[in-house]
């Protein structure tokens, strides 16, 4: 897996995304999408350093089924340090506040 992340990391990664490699991230993936979110677990918080690990046209579908998975286990999700253009498409989407 870690041979993976740091693929997927080389590919599509910002500044960011070397949390992916620290031991204590846990790493989401979704079958059917090429990429991976890491988060940490706070209280009861999934949180999030920097957008999704993906192809640019995949960073929606795999946030979208990373906002799934985080409500199936009761997990709010906190994304820190995230892009301009990723920040503006998930308070469309899936967040209730941004800060600045």
């Amino acid at each position: 897996m870690d041979r993976q992340i740091s693929e997927y990391i080389k590919n599509w990664g910002g500044a960011a995304s070397i949390s992916l490699l620290d031991p204590r991230c846990v790493i989401f993936t979704e079958p059917n999408i090429q990429g991976a979110i890491g988060y940490n677990i706070v209280e009861n918080n999934a949180v999030v350093f920097g957008d999704p690990v993906c192809p640019a046209e995949e960073k929606c579908s795999l946030a979208l089924a990373f906002n799934d998975f985080a409500k199936k286990t009761g997990k709010d999700i906190i994304y820190i340090a995230a892009s301009e253009e990723f920040s503006s498409w998930a308070m469309k989407s899936v967040c209730k506040s941004l800060l600045i």
